[in-house]
């Protein structure tokens, strides 16, 4: 495929596809250049140089780290790679990654001045972030770091610097150092980032992560640590001294006392940004109920104001059975006396001969239909019983005096 990168171009003949349009950055390592794909978008292309003389080594790893992230499937919150090319005589490699957003109301990358938005330029310029933007940030790496550590690969360089912002979200970058952690026996790192113990594992990347968050959480440098946090910290969010507690174990210098892996970092932090989204969910929660609530409360009481009214007098004399919603709001809101029928403008009166026959004339048929009354019968009994007992009483008399026969 014909190349656009003259012999001039950094990349020389180096992945064609790519035209360099500026240099945007320069690490330890090699410089990063914006370029533009023959298809029009813009990638971040880092250019490697093997040194002509001395350790030859750095190149020899970043390569490797390189290739080996190109080899894993695309993860959420980690660097894209894209294409990577050496050249024949290995003086000299490239590869291709996702482009970093610019930073805030900055130009774009097709306009000179553009400078890519990094978590460490982020905090350059806000001191401190909100513990809910930290805690996103947090448990969008660590999640990173499990995916990684699942493969037996470890970073070896996490710091605010080596996340950048791409399409809005937080992604680990610069995986020139990742490796597999068997073969993890160098030093290398972020003097103040890097674990203690100087060499890379899953503890070493916890810590690296951990340190991350407690420079963009309390505005402090690592080598501040023990001070208090920074005017500008989010010290009053809720929860904030329980973050504390997380960065603290995620930073013990012991390894013994550390997460072992970023999977026990990722626990405590989900379990954290649950905890702090549970007051919402109550006040959802207790705004559902109060809702419902007067929605169903005048239903209630319409159902007892009728239930009440039909037993005032009428419920041993009628066959009328109401539904069950009626006698289970009947004891807790009928009231005792309810001054008129609610269906007294339903029945119309019977002297009026212009009123028409009620169209539920079953409902009427069932309240006029009468039971026994069981007080009135035992009065009228008694009042049988009294009756006869005394036609007996006058028979007896009767029979004595000679008068019945």
């Amino acid at each position: 495929m014909h190349s656009d990168n003259p012999p001039s171009s950094p990349l020389g003949g180096l992945l064609p596809r790519y035209t360099v349009l500026r240099e945007i950055g320069r690490g330890e390592y090699g410089v990063v250049h914006l370029a533009r794909r023959d298809d029009g978008g813009f990638y971040a292309v880092k250019i490697v140089q093997r040194p002509a003389e001395g350790d030859t080594r750095p190149y020899e790893r970043e390569l490797r780290g390189v290739l080996t992230v190109k080899r894993l499937p695309p993860l959420e919150g980690l660097v894209r790679i894209y294409d990577v090319a050496e050249a024949p005589d290995g003086s000299a490699f490239a590869y291709a990654m996702d482009l970093a957003d610019p930073e805030l109301d900055g130009p774009g990358p097709e306009e000179a001045g553009y400078r890519p938005r990094t978590l460490a330029s982020v905090v350059a310029a806000e001191v401190a972030l909100p513990l809910r933007e930290c805690l996103d940030i947090g448990i969008r790496i660590a999640s990173v770091l499990v995916q990684l550590q699942r493969r037996h690969l470890v970073h070896r360089d996490v710091k605010p610097g080596n996340i950048v912002f791409v399409r809005g979200r937080a992604v680990l970058a610069d995986v020139g150092l990742a490796i597999d952690e068997r073969d993890a026996a160098s030093i290398v790192g972020t003097p103040g980032y890097a674990p203690p113990e100087r060499r890379g594992s899953s503890a070493g990347d916890v810590f690296g992560l951990g340190k991350t968050l407690y420079r963009i959480s309390t505005g402090r440098l690592p080598e501040e640590e023990g001070l208090p946090p920074c005017v500008e910290a989010d010290i009053d969010a809720p929860f904030f001294w329980k973050w504390m507690v997380i960065l603290s174990k995620a930073t013990a210098r012991d390894p013994a006392r550390r997460y072992r892996s970023a999977k026990g970092l990722l626990r405590d932090l989900k379990r954290l940004r649950r905890l702090r989204s549970r007051p919402l969910r109550v006040a959802i929660w207790t705004a559902a109920v109060a809702a419902s609530l007067v929605i169903l409360l005048p239903a209630l009481w319409n159902m007892s104001y009728m239930r009440a009214w039909v037993t005032q007098d009428d419920w041993t004399k009628t066959q009328l059975s109401l539904p069950f919603p009626y006698s289970l709001a009947r004891p807790l809101l009928v009231p005792k006396n309810v001054p008129s029928s609610p269906f007294q403008n339903v029945f119309p009166d019977e002297e009026s001969s212009d009123n028409p026959e009620p169209e539920h004339s079953f409902i009427r048929e069932a309240i006029d239909t009468s039971l026994p009354d069981p007080e009135t019968e035992v009065i009228e009994e008694f009042r049988r019983s009294n009756r006869q007992m005394e036609e007996f009483l006058k028979s007896q008399k009767g029979v004595e005096s000679g008068e019945i026969d």
